[in-house]
């Protein structure tokens, strides 16, 4: 039941995984092409953490979904609003930012909702397509 127990791993799997640095990592993800996409991502398993509250799993589709931002459940032609108060991802050495990115694994903490208002097949959209933009923090590129 991820992503509450570990899973045992092979360390030639270990190895391929983790063998790149996390620059590498976000290079392979395209973020500026997932940055003019909303957010979305299928839920697989719901759960209901005490403290926590309603946790739901999936595989994200499409985007990149933070911390905080507000998101829509949509049930067919219904919608249910929340917010996503925290992001647990299944690739943890590059957890360091709060932030779920596409074809990831991942578990979002929703505020204001029940875990009986939810069915798996639901889907989690965050309306953020073209909110945010890159920005160089290097000095020889601030002119």
């Amino acid at each position: 039941m991820w992503p509450f127990r570990k899973k045992e791993k092979n360390k030639k799997t270990t190895a391929a995984v983790y063998s790149d640095s996390s620059a590498d990592y976000r290079k392979r993800l395209h973020i500026q092409q997932l940055m003019t996409e909303d957010f979305s991502m299928t839920i697989e398993d719901i759960y209901t953490i005490m403290g926590l509250g309603t946790m739901v799993v999936g595989t994200v589709q499409s985007g990149i979904g933070r911390v905080g931002e507000d998101a829509v459940v949509i049930q067919g032609d219904q919608e249910i609003e929340t917010t996503i108060t925290k992001i647990d991802r299944q690739v943890k050495l590059y957890n360091v930012d709060n932030i779920a990115y596409a074809t990831e694994r991942a578990g979002l903490a929703l505020r204001g909702i029940q875990e009986k208002q939810l069915h798996i097949g639901d889907q989690v959209v965050v309306r953020n397509a073209n909110k945010y933009v890159m920005q160089s923090t290097c000095a020889r590129y601030q002119e």
